[in-house]
C-alpha cells in the first residue's frame, strides 16, 4: 500500500523576482512520469529550468529519480525529491518550472524556493 496525491495540482510562487510553477500528479510507472515531465518541458520550453522528481513503488520495486535540469547539482531536484520522502508519497511526480527573474538566489535560496514550491 502506498500514499499518493489525490489529483493533479498546480501552484505558482514568486521568490526574489523568479517565478516557480509546481505541478504534481499521481503516476503508476516510470514511463508515465517521463511522459508527464516531457509534456511540461514542452509546455514551458521558454522557462530557464524544469526540475523534476518522482518516486514509484510497485510490486516490491522502487524507482526514485530527480533531475536538477541545469541548476547547480543538488540545489533543486533533491529538495523536491525530499518533499516526496518527507510526506511519505510514492507513485507521484513533481515538476517545478523556474523563470529566472534576474536575481541569483544562491544554493540555499534555490533549495528553499524549489522545496517550498513542491510543498505547496
Amino acid at each position: 500500500m502506498y500514499k499518493t496525491v489525490g489529483s493533479f495540482a498546480v501552484v505558482r510562487k514568486e521568490f526574489r523576482n523568479s517565478t516557480f510553477i509546481g505541478h504534481v500528479r499521481s503516476i503508476d510507472s516510470e514511463a508515465e512520469a517521463r511522459t508527464f515531465i516531457d509534456q511540461l518541458k514542452g509546455q514551458y520550453s521558454d522557462a530557464n529550468h524544469n526540475v523534476s522528481a518522482y518516486l514509484i513503488k510497485n510490486d516490491n520495486a522502487l524507482v526514485a529519480k530527480y533531475d536538477d535540469d541545469g541548476e547547480p547539482a543538488g540545489s533543486s531536484g533533491k529538495p523536491v525529491f525530499k518533499v516526496l520522502e518527507l510526506k511519505g508519497l510514492s507513485n507521484t511526480v513533481v515538476v517545478v518550472t523556474r523563470y529566472f527573474g534576474g536575481i541569483k538566489l544562491g544554493f540555499g535560496g534555490l533549495s528553499r524556493a524549489y522545496r517550498e514550491t513542491a510543498v505547496a
